[in-house]
């Protein structure tokens, strides 16, 4: 192991680090936090394991309720997917200053690295708006000047359990890990697997596989 990748704005809209922003403060999107972040971080760093910030880009239950100016909306009113999410705006500069704002404050905090995810709205909505990892990275970086290192979610799992069998095999597992779909630069695998965690890095080092973190 050697990076720690952690939640910093969750998939519910929720906030997963402690922030002095003021719309994160205004909004009350902070939740189950510690209690100090930055010294988290720097104690990471002076350990030589690099802290790496995952964050869900539009899927948002806080903001989107509370101010229309984040949100998408169909028909003038609070979208909401078949699953009762709402999203932030791909085309508000509001939204996109939210994001901004997040990524430079955990910069400072001294992370350089983040996971982005859910940067694709609905395929209802999806037309009218200047949505994913492109387009949203594009301008990110070309704010904080190309500083950070941002990388796209790939999700991949492994179960290890051979077809034919029933039951989990050494074998299983490398086949699955070699039908993983190819990544480039700007790209991480999200491994979900419920096998022992130690069992499928080795086997993923094996296959090549050095870009990817564990879900927990």
């Amino acid at each position: 192991c050697n990076s720690i990748v952690f939640d910093a704005k969750r998939e519910d809209g929720t906030i997963g680090y402690s922030s002095s922003l003021a719309t994160i403060d205004t909004f009350g999107a902070i939740s189950n936090v510690g209690s100090d972040t930055e010294g988290s971080i720097k104690q990471l760093i002076s350990n030589d394991i690099m802290p790496v910030a995952r964050i869900c880009c539009y899927k948002d239950n806080v903001l989107p309720a509370q101010d229309n100016s984040y949100a998408v909306l169909k028909n003038q009113k609070l979208y909401k997917d078949s699953d009762g999410n709402s999203y932030l705006n791909p085309n508000s500069p509001q939204a996109y200053n939210y994001i901004l704002d997040i990524i430079r404050e955990l910069k400072g905090y001294g992370v350089q690295v983040f996971i982005l995810y859910g940067y694709d709205l609905p395929d209802d909505v999806a037309e009218k708006y200047d949505d994913g990892f492109e387009s949203l990275s594009k301008k990110l970086l070309n704010d904080l000047d190309s500083q950070v290192k941002l990388l796209s979610e790939v999700k991949v799992s492994v179960s290890g359990m051979d077809a034919e069998s029933g039951k989990i095999t050494n074998s299983a597992i490398d086949s699955q890990i070699k039908e993983f779909e190819k990544i480039n630069d700007n790209q991480v695998y999200r491994v979900s697997t419920k096998l022992d965690t130690a069992r499928v890095c080795s086997h993923l080092a094996s296959a090549g596989v050095s870009r990817y973190f564990v879900a927990q």
